[in-house]
């Protein structure tokens, strides 16, 4: 469990989130465990706050379809984005966040969007202005292209369907697909 007793907070760090980064920039807030995607709140952070990190669905879903081509590869796997979209399914690693929450959802007192990262992190009380961040590595980069030139219409009917309530709770649109990757 992410969980730093000195400031009183929990993370709630989901897949393709930046959520080492946020876990990077958090740790040396106080002292945490390894990270974890878990969720929950154990007995002993009652009442802690709950940061939660969440990305755009269509964002989330290149980066997805980037680190499954890279694990172990060193290199993108021949299959194209729209194919890894069309075989994805949510119960095989990236379920949406606002499902994979449920009723927890309303335990969450902090986003961090990947969109807004820094912004969101210098929001949480127990980070100073004067907090440097460890080097952005949270931003994908796919050689020349962007998010909209890998989707085709089918790819993103896909990931509006299976992400709807992610596209709702978080205020994600689902009729735009990010000009840059976060």
């Amino acid at each position: 469990m992410n969980i730093c007793h000195e400031h009183e907070f929990i993370l709630w760090a989901h897949p393709r989130t930046a959520a080492r980064f946020v876990y990077s920039a958090l740790r040396n807030r106080g002292s945490m465990g390894p990270l974890t995607h878990r969720t929950g709140v154990p007995i002993d952070g009652a009442g802690y706050s709950v940061v939660c990190t969440v990305r755009n669905p269509y964002t989330r879903m290149l980066s997805a379809w980037k680190w499954t081509n890279a694990v172990g590869k060193q290199r993108y796997s021949p299959e194209s984005f729209t194919e890894f979209v069309r075989k994805h399914t949510p119960l095989w690693g990236l379920p949406p966040i606002s499902k994979d929450l449920g009723h927890k959802l309303k335990m969450v007192k902090y986003f961090v969007r990947t969109e807004s990262i820094e912004k969101d992190l210098r929001a949480l009380p127990w980070v100073p202005d004067t907090h440097s961040f460890p080097k952005n590595t949270y931003c994908s980069n796919y050689k020349g292209y962007t998010p909209t030139a890998l989707y085709d219409e089918e790819a993103q009917e896909k990931v509006r369907r299976l992400y709807c309530g992610d596209f709702a709770e978080f205020g994600y649109d689902p009729d735009v697909i990010p000009a840059t990757f976060y």
